[in-house]
């Protein structure tokens, strides 16, 4: 993962992905069915929420906090008026309870200066929910946890309850139970974890290799667009880095033709940039390894040679990823896989055939469907 600490990147960065994502409401309605209390969930009718287009805090905080304000009704069906306060986090936040708080009492101060408490007599409630989706563990705590020893002072804090969504802690599996609708979840996560780049690349095979309904599908191709465009801007080392994976999937898994080439870019809207980047590189690298073999029959022929090393170099190290994400698909989907199932495929050094057993692992019905496909071929 990028070293540079996630307090470098723009808040803008974070913001946008944060805005375009959760700024729609059944995007927000599947995050709060997840991250809500059951209590909540059970009273509030989530097909209900509108965005508000409002802001309620004040200027100077505007460049620490993202807001997004929804309106929600309960099933009951009573016309009261439930704020849903939503904040992002990518990095540690020890006194975010307090931001919260600011920003709740100006909701509420909105509220009676445009002279709608006079009509109903009560406030609005404010559920303020938080996403944290940083690598660091998350230190933030509640209001009253950021007080002293207990005293009888203490029942002059305001007590309120702020939602924490800790993505970081939230098991992978619970995520895969809805992938399509947690796709963007899943790959934000991938970027907390070690090797981030090649979970991605994981990931986004998996999603090739999974049947989706036309409207999943949709869904799933534009996440990858957001979080692709994310993380070029937040973590380039990274986004770099699954880059290079998809080519060298590209090139040495035999995605030549054009049908091959259009479901890449069925899958990733920026794969142009990939397939672009990925042939100036095998052209410089072809060129720079023909010529320090210093072969005799000139620049062409040293740029053919120079290519086929790199080629073979490349072929090693996408086997070694394809039998990687074969293995990481049947530990997600069904947590164990055949002791002898790593062996089996170490001996197998056919591109198409790690391919073939790629779409094979992402839907089979059992590790054993795999097993059975590894004699067959």
């Amino acid at each position: 993962m990028s070293k540079s600490p996630a307090s470098a990147i723009p808040h803008d960065v974070h913001d946008r992905m944060a805005r375009k994502y959760f700024g729609v409401p059944q995007n927000m309605a599947n995050f709060l069915n997840q991250s809500l209390p059951e209590g909540m969930r059970e009273e509030l009718d989530l097909d209900s929420l509108e965005p508000t287009g409002e802001t309620f805090i004040d200027d100077d905080l505007k460049k620490d906090i993202a807001d997004l304000v929804f309106t929600c009704h309960t099933k009951k069906g009573k016309e009261v008026s439930v704020y849903v306060l939503f904040e992002h986090k990518s990095q540690p936040a020890p006194v975010c309870s307090i931001q919260m708080l600011r920003y709740m009492v100006s909701l509420w101060d909105r509220y009676v200066k445009e002279k709608k408490f006079e009509k109903t007599g009560e406030l609005p409630f404010v559920v303020p929910v938080v996403f944290y989706h940083g690598k660091q563990n998350w230190n933030g705590r509640q209001l009253r946890e950021l007080f002293g020893e207990s005293t009888s002072l203490r029942v002059c804090i305001p007590d309120f309850l702020m939602i924490v969504y800790n993505l970081k802690k939230v098991p992978r599996e619970t995520l895969q139970l809805k992938p399509a609708e947690n796709s963007l979840f899943i790959l934000l996560q991938a970027l907390t974890m070690k090797n981030s780049a090649e979970v991605i690349y994981k990931t986004l095979i998996m999603f090739i290799n999974t049947q989706w309904n036309e409207h999943e599908k949709k869904h799933i191709v534009s996440i990858i667009d957001l979080f692709y465009t994310y993380t070029t801007k937040a973590f380039p080392k990274i986004s770099s880095q699954v880059k290079k994976y998809l080519e060298d999937f590209n090139m040495n898994t035999g995605m030549t033709n054009a049908e091959h080439l259009e479901v890449a870019k069925a899958w990733f809207p920026f794969y142009n940039e990939v397939l672009a980047e990925g042939e100036a590189r095998g052209e410089a690298r072809g060129e720079a390894r023909g010529e320090a073999r210093g072969e005799a029959r000139g620049e062409a022929r040293g740029k053919t040679i120079g290519e086929a090393i790199g080629k073979a170099e490349a072929e090693e190290n996408s086997l070694r990823i394809q039998r990687a994400t074969i293995i990481q698909m049947l530990q997600t989907r069904f947590g164990e896989v055949p002791p002898d199932l790593a062996a089996d495929l170490d001996k197998i050094v056919d591109q198409n055939r790690l391919a073939s057993l790629t779409i094979t692992a992402g839907t089979a019905a059992s590790p054993d469907d795999v097993v059975h496909a590894i004699k067959l071929l």
